[in-house]
């Protein structure tokens, strides 16, 4: 299988690793290089939340029939309702994703080929098109080391991310005085809610993405000005609450439920 990874960092070149070492054809790209996707069954867009559409409709005249376009931010109401334009396409499908995987550090030196060994991958897809795209890519991502799909709609993604501990800041920083170690178990507490009870989607990121770094704050910045208002105070500055009219609540999309049934490592939330 080709893949082609768009995002030079630690996540992009996290993805072209673990496709190489599970026997596939992988190459990636950096912002300004021209994005060769022509022949690719699977391109992972892994660029901050502002550049994803513009990628997406950059690539889209290119796609070869078939292609399966994921995109690996961190915010996915904005994104799907930008592209739901894409949704009724026939020659290729774009499916929201989001990795549950990090490190402390940012960057192509730092990406790992085992970094989603054991991770959640949880994704928003679209219900207008059937399984086969989405079996698929759940294949590709097993042998990536994904252990578990976790599938959602973008509003409810949207809420549970928001809830991480940047909406319980100010609990947080009054109990632990805002170390590491105390956002680490706010988002452990917080994980459990996006799967299901007793299962964290990812502990593994938990201990790593809240150590101490510079880059952690900055990539909770890019995400967080998408992300929706909570009530738990946390969220601020251009972010904004999701609401029923909204679009990018949960009314806006279908439930994915009916296209995804329970099966495997699937898991529906």
């Amino acid at each position: 299988m080709q893949i082609a990874v768009i995002g030079k960092g630690l996540i992009g070149g996290s993805f072209e690793k673990a496709a190489k070492r599970a026997g596939h054809e992988a190459c990636v790209f950096d912002k300004g290089e021209d994005f060769r996707v022509e022949g690719a069954d699977v391109v992972f867009v892994a660029v901050p939340p502002s550049a994803v559409v513009s990628v997406v409709d950059a690539i889209a005249p290119r796609l070869k029939e078939g292609a399966v376009v994921v995109d690996a931010t961190g915010v996915k109401g904005v994104v799907c309702r930008d592209l739901v334009k894409y949704a009724y396409e026939t020659r290729w499908v774009f499916v929201g994703g989001h990795p549950m995987a990090g490190k402390e550090k940012t960057g192509y030196e730092n990406s790992d080929a085992a970094l989603f060994d054991g991770a959640s991958m949880i994704l928003t897809p679209y219900p207008t098109y059937g399984r086969a795209p989405l079996d698929m890519l759940e294949g590709l991502l097993g042998e990536m080391g994904f252990a578990r799909i976790v599938y959602t709609t973008p509003a409810h993604h949207d809420e549970m991310i928001a809830s991480r501990p940047r909406t319980c800041a100010s609990r947080w920083r009054r109990t632990t005085s805002g170390t590491p170690r105390g956002a680490s178990a706010t988002w452990r507490a917080s994980a459990r809610r996006i799967q299901t009870p007793g299962r964290s989607s990812s502990s593994r990121t938990a201990r790593r993405f809240f150590r101490c770094s510079s880059a952690t704050s900055r990539a909770w910045r890019n995400s967080a000005a998408h992300l929706p208002r909570t009530t738990a105070g946390g969220c601020t500055g251009r972010s904004r609450r999701a609401s029923p009219r909204s679009p990018a609540s949960a009314g806006a999309f279908p439930d994915p439920r009916a296209r995804c049934p329970s099966a495997g490592p699937r898991i529906l939330v």
